[in-house]
């Protein structure tokens, strides 16, 4: 938590904290008016120009305190210049039920108005002209910050050399079968099975975290080697040099906010709708939703219906002229060597999916030892399609 520097008003007295946890931020704000006089212009000025500043900032606005205004009065000139003017920027009032002795309502809670607040019922006032005003404020976490489990391999433990000398002691090397299915069976049993007894799975809690588009991620990096090194020693220069570094990296974080959100506005001053979408991000970034993950069947029946469609609007065509033309037959295809398989897997790039057996980069590692097998594998093809 931290003060919040606020301008000066003579018409009422206010301070302000940032308040911030994981998953939470929010600036409150506490006011108090002194006296019971009629609220003038020069009030109503005054926290305009409060209510502008504390716009600016994108997280959870709480403003509390004895404004001294009979908000609950219609007639009161005061309180509905006060209404419109938290209508102007978006905020609502939550306090209605009488919290002074007099039977008026002073003492007010603002948000904005998309904030979730539950004001508990307010007693008479017992130690003081004024009532005790609870309330509970919605903190929901943004959904980026989730922790979810996933499974995954340390790929740094991996010794290319235990694995090869397993792949050379298996069965795909030693007595490696002869039809192509089989062939292809082995292949990809073996190579996870290498892979599960040097690589095991392990399941690991990660959580999603969405970073700023100015984030400066090789500054929080030195930060947190700096913490670790004084936690792990425990001496005054690691703590020394830790506590300096997080306060250049807060200096950091602030300048490169500020210039990034100054660069992204006057880069579309000349396009006022994205001008206005750029401002509002910045002050109200949207809000995290879920979203609906997409079935295989849903996936089928879209690209069905798409292909159904393009036959319906192409039914009346008619087909189209193909002429034919002469061109050498190809009969067959020339044996692949081990010499083109080396070739070919050394130049290819180092890219995998979930389909492979094995990552391609460990492939290529092995490539003495494996591109005989492919080799293999791509001759049986060959053998069964020209059968």
């Amino acid at each position: 938590m931290r003060a919040v520097q606020l301008p000066t008003c003579a018409a009422f007295e206010v301070v302000a904290a940032y308040v911030h946890r994981a998953g939470f931020n929010a600036v409150v704000v506490v006011v108090y008016r002194p006296g019971s006089d009629n609220a003038t212009q020069s009030l109503i000025d005054e926290f305009d120009s409060l209510l502008e500043r504390l716009s600016t900032y994108s997280a959870l606005v709480v403003i509390v305190g004895d404004f001294n205004i009979h908000v609950d009065d219609t007639t009161d000139t005061g309180a509905s210049k006060l209404r419109e003017l938290l209508s102007t920027y978006g905020l609502l009032q939550h306090v209605w039920s009488a919290t002074h002795r007099h039977s008026h309502t002073l003492d007010l809670l603002i948000t904005r108005d998309d904030q979730v607040v539950n004001v508990l019922p307010i007693d008479p006032p017992l130690l003081s002209d004024h009532s005790f005003v609870v309330a509970t404020v919605g903190c929901v976490p943004f959904a980026s910050q989730s922790t979810s489990a996933c499974q995954m391999r340390n790929w740094r433990e991996v010794g290319v050399d235990e694995v090869a000398a397993d792949l050379l002691r298996s069965d795909l090397i030693v007595s490696p079968p002869d039809d192509l299915e089989s062939m292809i069976d082995s292949y990809n049993t073996t190579l996870r099975a290498l892979v599960d007894k040097h690589v095991p799975l392990r399941t690991k809690q990660s959580q999603e975290r969405c970073s700023a588009r100015w984030f400066d991620r090789e500054s929080k990096r030195l930060t947190r080697k700096l913490e670790r090194r004084y936690r792990r020693v425990r001496t005054a220069d690691p703590q020394a040099a830790w506590r300096q570094q997080f306060d250049t990296q807060r200096h950091l974080f602030q300048s490169k906010f500020t210039a990034f959100w100054l660069s992204a506005v006057e880069s579309c001053q000349q396009n006022p709708r994205v001008y206005w979408r750029t401002v509002n991000t910045m002050l109200h970034p949207p809000r995290q939703h879920d979203t609906c993950k997409l079935s295989a069947a849903d996936f089928a029946s879209f690209f069905r219906s798409k292909v159904a469609n393009i036959r319906t609007a192409t039914a009346s065509v008619k087909p189209p002229v193909i002429d034919p033309r002469q061109a050498p037959p190809l009969s067959q295809f020339q044996p692949a060597t081990v010499e083109e398989i080396t070739r070919l897997i050394n130049t290819m790039l180092a890219e995998s999916c979930s389909l492979d057996p094995i990552p391609t980069w460990l492939l290529k590692r092995l490539t003495p030892h494996i591109a005989p097998v492919i080799c293999k594998l791509c001759n049986l093809s060959q053998n069964v399609a020209s059968c």
